[in-house]
């Protein structure tokens, strides 16, 4: 998501553009910060379409021949100047109100993991020999790897557990990675996670 380019190939420069016009502060709204925030935002309503999409499927499978007036088409939510507001109002949250997410106080060691929460699943990587299993798990703001046990495998094997799905988690530990921004500790933190946790 975070390479994705709107028609006329705007992207995460042209936000980034877009921010610094407005009066954001360079050394705030790097490029890592728009190119994070625009990935999540992007994959949000990406995620926002196709469920709608699926909606309108049901209720077309439902009710045969019924014509419906909203616009449903894939890119009625997705597209530019809808990114370029989210993006503007996650920098007013996050910088000028001093709000942080879920993940960013978590990650800065501010805010204790084990305290329930609710994630959810960006991606699910299985390894070759179908033993392992990382899922990318996200607050909508930044994401955070989580290492999974037999029995999260198994239902990620019985498409139980999927990619867009909200996971309730409680208990779960926190290991690896210093105190720090986000952005610069993300990959190296891994939540270690348990069937009996979620």
């Amino acid at each position: 998501a975070s390479k994705f380019a709107f028609s006329g190939m705007y992207g995460p420069g042209d936000v980034r553009a877009h921010l610094l016009s407005t009066g954001a502060v360079p050394e705030i709204v790097s490029d890592a910060w728009v190119r994070n925030h625009y990935k999540w935002v992007v994959w949000k309503l990406a995620m926002v379409e196709l469920y709608a999409e699926m909606q309108m499927k049901v209720q077309n499978d439902l009710v045969e021949g019924r014509q419906h007036d909203d616009d449903h088409r894939l890119g009625s939510r997705l597209h530019y100047d809808a990114v370029k507001e989210e993006l503007s109002a996650r920098y007013n949250r996050e910088y000028v109100e001093g709000k942080r997410s879920f993940l960013k106080g978590v990650l800065q060691r501010d805010y204790p993991f084990g305290v329930p929460c609710v994630l959810k699943v960006a991606s699910i990587a299985v390894n070759v020999a179908r033993t392992t299993c990382t899922l990318l798990l996200t607050d909508g703001w930044y994401g955070i790897y989580a290492e999974c046990d037999k029995q999260l495998l198994a239902l990620t094997q019985s498409k139980k557990l999927f990619i867009g799905q909200k996971l309730r988690i409680c208990g779960a530990e926190l290991t690896g990675g210093s105190p720090g921004d986000p952005l610069e500790v993300a990959e190296e933190a891994r939540i270690i996670l348990s069937y009996n946790q979620v």
